[in-house]
């Protein structure tokens, strides 16, 4: 997912590097940090390097940036309290430019690490400054030094307390809706999943045939609707029990599927009957379709040995007047090749009316003087 933001990332550092060359240049600094902000600059050359050639991955140059900016930041904490007022420029005993540095240490942790691990290395580096800071007070306290710092140095850890603390409800918060949304996903993948075969089941196929009408519509793209159905199936279930129905089920399901383009829907549609939806395909090129996956279908050998062969009814979305009208002409050829002798496709081509002897003539489908063929691919 980082992947993505390589270019934020590589900006990001780039200025980073930048401002860390500036400040190594021309700012007040002590002796730590004229070393220390070389290193680190050098050390985002690398990484700048390793962005542009594309390896290391994000993640790993963000735990990189993490470890190295921490320890830094960690040292010149340390620096900075322990060391003689002499070695300081002026005012940076405390200056909150250090725990502003902090906090974007800690905002990296939760961005790099799950939470869990973002919760303990956050924890961990701010055990660290407050070790840090408790053993400077002690000695301020013994030596009778100033104690204005030691409470300027207290404010400024509840402040990096609070963020810290922030960011691990925002996390928390944030993997907790996103644990809502992947069971709500799974939740809905379930219903609209049948539960034998794994395909889309008749509700989520209402959905996509509804979509894929008016896409049609819209575009003016032809489609096309496939109902199959095996034969005899109720015989295998009989015969072989239901375990093995449903075994003969998901492997016609795998069948169809080889012969399917991604662009095309496939589900199940109830009991054995199944449906192909075939966008930019007409009524030939899916009768086509259905014929290949009939002849796959009679030549496979399913599980036990059983051999089935399918039945197919073809319609295309021009020639019917609504999504339903549509099911209904593809279901009404799927039963003419029931009628016929089954293991057949029954599809549309433009005959005159009553010259095939299958023609199904249906009162008020809105053909006008166009036939409806039933043409029998038959094996």
């Amino acid at each position: 997912m980082l992947d993505r933001h390589r270019p934020i990332l590589l900006v990001a550092t780039i200025a980073a590097c930048l401002v860390l060359g500036v400040v190594s240049a021309f700012g007040d600094l002590s002796v730590y940090e004229m070393v220390a902000y070389p290193l680190v600059a050098v050390f985002l050359l690398g990484v700048i390097v390793a962005l542009m050639r594309g390896s290391p991955g994000p993640r790993s140059l963000l735990h990189a940036i993490f470890w190295v900016g921490g320890a830094t930041w960690v040292g010149l904490l340390a620096f900075r309290l322990f060391a003689p007022l002499d070695a300081l420029p002026a005012g940076q005993r405390l200056s909150p430019d250090l725990f502003l540095v902090f906090v974007a240490l800690s905002v990296i942790v939760f961005v790099v690490f799950p939470t869990r691990e973002a919760v303990r290395v956050s924890a961990v580096l701010f055990a660290t400054t407050v070790a840090i800071g408790a053993a400077w007070a002690l000695q301020v306290v013994t030596t009778g030094g100033d104690s204005i710092h030691v409470g300027r140095f207290a404010l400024y850890q509840g402040l990096y307390a609070s963020i810290v603390a922030m960011l691990v409800i925002l996390a928390r918060s944030k993997d907790e809706h996103a644990k809502t949304m992947l069971d709500a996903q799974r939740f809905r993948e379930l219903a609209y999943a049948d539960p034998v075969t794994g395909l889309p089941n008749r509700r989520k196929l209402d959905e996509r045939i509804e979509q894929a009408v008016a896409m049609a519509e819209r575009y003016g793209t032809p489609l096309a609707v496939v109902l199959a159905d095996l034969d005899r199936f109720k015989a295998v279930n009989d015969t072989h029990g239901h375990d093995l129905g449903d075994r003969v089920l998901q492997r016609f399901g795998e069948v169809v599927q080889g012969e399917l383009r991604a662009s095309d829907d496939f589900g199940r549609w109830g009991g054995e009957e199944f449906v192909i939806l075939a966008p930019h395909t007409d009524g030939d090129e899916a009768a086509a379709l259905a014929e290949r996956i009939r002849a796959r279908v009679e030549e496979h050998l399913f599980p036990a040995d059983v051999r089935i062969t399918s039945s197919f009814g073809v319609a295309t979305h021009d020639e019917a007047a609504s999504v339903r009208d549509l099911i209904r002409r593809a279901d009404e050829r799927l039963y003419a090749a029931k009628e016929a002798g089954r293991n057949r496709v029954f599809g549309w081509r433009q005959h005159r009316f009553g010259e095939d002897p299958y023609a199904l003539e249906r009162a008020g489908g809105g053909l006008g003087t166009r036939g409806d063929d039933a043409c029998g691919c038959t094996s």
